[in-house]
């Protein structure tokens, strides 16, 4: 592999066959499958509402881990870099409102008129998220981090997602 290759990989342009997937590119993965559990969701008929529910917690989940795996490894990183410092604090509160959002939904039946309109008021916190990344901060992450930092970022949130992250102390872990 050359120095171009893993430069390429560590800031999820490259080939990643076999190696682990750049944390970039599973940033934008995640944020194509949350977005695609909300069009599920949207396309439930009225009398699908265990669908929509299960639909609804593989949102809440994927976004609070997704959100987790973001806050404690790659803003901590990024936050140190006052060229990134602007667009992380912006992160930071999509993430509190957009959780905010989610908690709103406990106090709702799934057949609340109020329901769906919520989830198409989160998904569009979520679109903003996606959109600030992808076009702002994944630039300046790859300006400031170096290709060591971002695999080890990579590694630390692969184990958030999957839960197998040691230093959650048992949150969600498997047991």
């Amino acid at each position: 592999m050359t120095a171009g290759d893993d430069a390429a990989r560590a800031a999820g342009t490259g080939d990643s066959a076999g190696r682990g997937e750049p944390l970039l590119d599973l940033l934008r993965r995640d944020h194509r499958e949350i977005l695609d559990l909300f069009d599920r969701v949207a396309e439930c008929g009225k009398g699908e509402l265990d669908k929509m529910l299960s639909l609804f917690n593989r949102i809440e989940e994927g976004v609070q881990r997704h959100f987790e795996g973001e806050e404690r490894f790659l803003y901590t990183a990024l936050e140190q870099h006052e060229e990134a410092r602007g667009l992380v604090l912006e992160s930071y509160e999509l993430h509190r409102v957009a959780t905010f959002t989610i908690g709103g939904f406990k106090a709702l039946a799934l057949d609340d008129e109020r329901w769906r309109p919520k989830a198409l008021v989160l998904r569009r916190l979520v679109e903003v998220h996606v959109e600030l990344q992808e076009k702002d901060l994944f630039p300046v992450a790859l300006r400031v981090l170096g290709e060591e930092q971002l695999r080890g970022i990579e590694a630390h949130f692969v184990g958030v997602r999957s839960g197998s992250d040691p230093h959650r102390a048992g949150l969600d872990a498997p047991k």
